[in-house]
C-alpha cells in the first residue's frame, strides 16, 4: 500500500537526478502528497519527459481514484495490463508514509532510503475522462510485498525502481513481462523508518 508520499529536494536536484537540463513543468517541495493531487512523473513517449499528472486512475465504475496496483497481478487486470506493457512511469519521491497498527491505534511512519534523497516509485499512467468530461493523464503506484526490513510496519510497500533499471523500465519498446516482473521485485533494502 502507498497512500501518501513526499518529495523534499530542490528542483535542480530533481532535474539532475533524472538527466534533464530544464523542464516546462512547475515544481515545489511537498511534505505530503495525497491521492487525487498532481505530482511529478517521469515518462518516455517520443523522448524522456517530466510531467505533472494526477494521482489515481479514474475508470468510470470506480467511486474513488485507484491509487495503487498490485505488481503481482498487474499484467492480468484489464484496468492495468495495457499500461503495464506500454505506459510505465517513475514517480520521484523522497520517501513515503505508512501506518503501523499498534493495538487499536495506527501510527504514521516515514520511510525513506538510508543514502539517497530521491527514490523512484514504479508507476503506470493512462488517460481518463473525469466526472466533468475532461480528459486527464493519471498515474497509479505499483505495490509489492514488503521487504523484511519494513515488513513489521506493513505487509505491502511501493515498487522501488533501482537506478540501473530506470531506463529499461521507461523504455516502451521493452514489453517482456518476465523482465518487467523482475525489475518490480529488485531492491537493495536500504530503507529507514522514522
Amino acid at each position: 500500500m502507498c497512500g501518501r508520499f513526499y518529495i523534499d529536494v530542490e528542483f535542480d536536484q530533481l532535474l539532475k537526478r533524472y538527466g534533464f537540463k530544464s523542464s516546462p513543468v512547475s515544481y515545489e517541495e511537498r511534505e505530503e502528497i495525497f491521492p487525487s493531487e498532481k505530482s511529478i512523473a517521469i515518462l518516455s513517449e517520443d523522448k524522456l519527459q517530466m510531467k505533472q499528472i494526477k494521482w489515481g486512475f479514474l475508470p468510470s465504475y470506480a467511486k474513488r481514484p485507484i491509487i495503487n496496483a498490485r505488481s503481482e497481478t498487474v499484467f492480468e487486470k484489464p484496468l492495468f495490463s495495457d499500461s503495464a506493457i506500454h505506459r510505465r512511469c517513475i514517480i520521484p519521491a523522497s520517501g513515503y508514509f505508512e501506518w503501523q497498527k499498534k493495538d487499536k491505534v495506527k501510527e504514521k511512519k516515514r520511510i525513506s532510503h538510508t543514502e539517497e534523497r530521491i527514490i523512484s516509485l514504479g508507476g503506470l499512467y493512462d488517460e481518463f475522462r473525469d466526472k466533468n468530461g475532461v480528459v486527464q493523464l493519471c498515474f497509479t503506484i505499483l505495490t509489492r510485498e514488503a521487504i523484511l526490513e519494513i515488513s513489521h510496519i506493513h505487509k505491502r510497500m511501493p515498487v522501488l525502481i533501482q537506478k540501473e533499471n530506470e531506463d529499461i523500465w521507461l523504455d516502451r519498446n521493452i514489453q517482456d513481462k518476465e523482465v518487467l516482473k523482475d525489475i518490480m521485485i529488485q531492491y537493495d533494502g536500504k530503507l529507514k523508518v522514522e
